[in-house]
């Protein structure tokens, strides 16, 4: 998450993160910019820079390879339309360098179900009851565009031998 967040500070926004979950800046800033109120919202940064508001879902991947959400983040997308966005940071564990590709209004991206949500009806919502989508970087690669990153301050990589 702090690519991301870095990458969103060296564009001039405001960033929050609102990763730890029913966090009351995540549902204002749905209401500000108009979207519909998912019934669990999830995100991990909420960017606003002018009149713009980023709601921001961050995933990361060691070098490549499908990106999951869980069922609260992929109905968020779809609350937030425009507003919404996936951060995918790829090359986390490799020697190379991060790779940011952002991608904005996710839910057009071709998730597939892999697992179903696994809880009746009225039973409250824990993560590992929701239902599962994935997508492949691919389909990310060719609806994002990756992010310059030159000049700012990144994570170092710590890698064992």
């Amino acid at each position: 998450m702090s690519v991301a967040t870095a990458y969103e500070k060296e564009r001039g926004a405001y960033v929050q993160d609102v990763s730890a979950g029913n966090d009351p800046r995540l549902r204002e800033a749905l209401e500000r910019c108009g979207c519909a109120r998912p019934s669990v919202a999830s995100a991990d940064i909420v960017s606003s820079l002018d009149h713009e508001i980023r709601i921001i879902e961050v995933k990361g991947r060691g070098s490549s390879g499908p990106i999951t959400v869980i069922e609260r983040e992929h109905e968020t997308f779809s609350a937030a339309g425009p507003a919404s966005w996936l951060y995918v940071v790829w090359n986390t564990t490799q020697p190379g360098p991060y790779r940011l590709i952002t991608v904005q209004d996710p839910q057009h991206l071709p998730w597939v179900q892999t697992q179903p949500a696994e809880r009746e009806p009225g039973m409250p919502r824990g993560s590992r009851h929701e239902a599962k989508f994935e997508c492949q970087p691919q389909h990310i690669q060719h609806l994002g565009v990756e992010a310059d990153l030159t000049g700012l301050t990144l994570p170092s990589k710590t890698t064992t031998r």
